[in-house]
């Protein structure tokens, strides 16, 4: 089995070579985005001696919450199925991330898993989500110097200039967006894992479907919505079935509708020792925050355990 790892990474490039040196393996590839703010070179540092097994794909200007996001992802996914080797398992993640299991581990999960997609979806409306979420849908949101603007404004985040630009927008917009009455709107965590299968499910429905690129252009965090929404409409029976919301990564949010998931801690550790043979890594991680839980990660975590095929 072919594994490719696409990672979207823009801080901490030390941190980015420990994950990719930790997680190189035979038949293994790195597919690397990095945030075009970011200067490039410090991370290509990072991974020297490591060229031959990594990619970096086409850079976009990232903002949280904007569709830069998807842009990179997609850009990611179009270099994976463009690449000389036929990958069959492709693993979204952050530079933040870390394995909590071995790569033997990991390559035998999927393995024993193959036909599944590993990818959190719900339909909307999502009652964690304040109105269902569709506001993230109905609404329009524009990234100004990575600062978020809505309209309609949020009357509880007035300001002087949020109030021009509301008046701007209502010369040129309407109030409601309109999604495509065809496309069923899904949500889910931002990072998963699929087959090569369904990979291209995406890549041919965003070609066949252009409007879906419209429909979340100006929206409110896509990542969580984009790529769900596409799985689900895209008309492939044997895709749509294959979709499973166990997550293989490993989060834990401060409080409900927190907007970052919390930094693990050395305190952590027998927390993250003690998870299912199926969260085989951990989200986030910083070593500006705590390096010693990578170090203790590696001194105790990455060893052989059974494993067991997720029903």
């Amino acid at each position: 089995m072919n594994l490719a790892y696409l990672i979207l990474a823009y801080k901490n490039p030390e941190q980015l070579g420990r994950l990719v040196r930790r997680l190189g393996d035979k038949n293994v590839r790195f597919f690397i985005h990095i945030d075009k703010k970011q200067a490039i070179e410090p991370f290509k540092n990072a991974v020297e001696g490591l060229k031959r097994k990594v990619t970096f794909v086409k850079r976009e200007r990232s903002a949280w919450g904007s569709f830069a996001t998807i842009k990179a992802t997609l850009n990611g996914f179009e270099a994976i199925a463009q690449d000389s080797t036929h990958h069959d398992r492709i693993v979204l993640m952050s530079g933040l991330d870390y394995p909590l299991k071995t790569n033997e581990e990991i390559r035998e999960f999927f393995g024993v898993n193959w036909e599944k997609n590993f990818i959190d979806h719900t339909p909307m409306p999502y009652k964690n989500w304040e109105q269902g979420g569709f506001p993230r849908i109905e609404k329009y949101y524009f990234y100004v110097r990575n600062k978020i603007f809505e309209y309609p404004m949020n009357p509880q985040q007035p300001s002087l200039l949020r109030t021009c630009l509301d008046k701007v927008f209502r010369l040129v917009l309407s109030p409601k967006r309109k999604f495509p009455s065809k496309i069923k709107p899904y949500r889910g965590e931002q990072y998963f894992a699929i087959n090569r299968m369904a990979m291209l499910a995406i890549l041919e429905y965003v070609q066949e479907h252009p409007e879906i690129i419209k429909a979340y252009r100006h929206t409110m965090a896509p990542d969580e919505m984009f790529f769900q929404t596409v799985l689900m409409n895209c008309g492939k029976e044997h895709v749509i079935n294959s979709l499973d919301s166990e997550l293989v990564l490993h989060l834990r949010w401060p409080k409900e509708h927190s907007a970052h998931p919390v930094h693990f801690t050395e305190k952590d550790l027998k927390e993250l020792a003690n998870l299912g043979a199926h969260k085989l890594f951990g989200r986030k991680f910083d070593m500006e925050v705590d390096a010693k839980i990578l170090d203790l990660i590696d001194e105790n975590l990455l060893v052989k355990s059974p494993l067991k095929k997720v029903a």
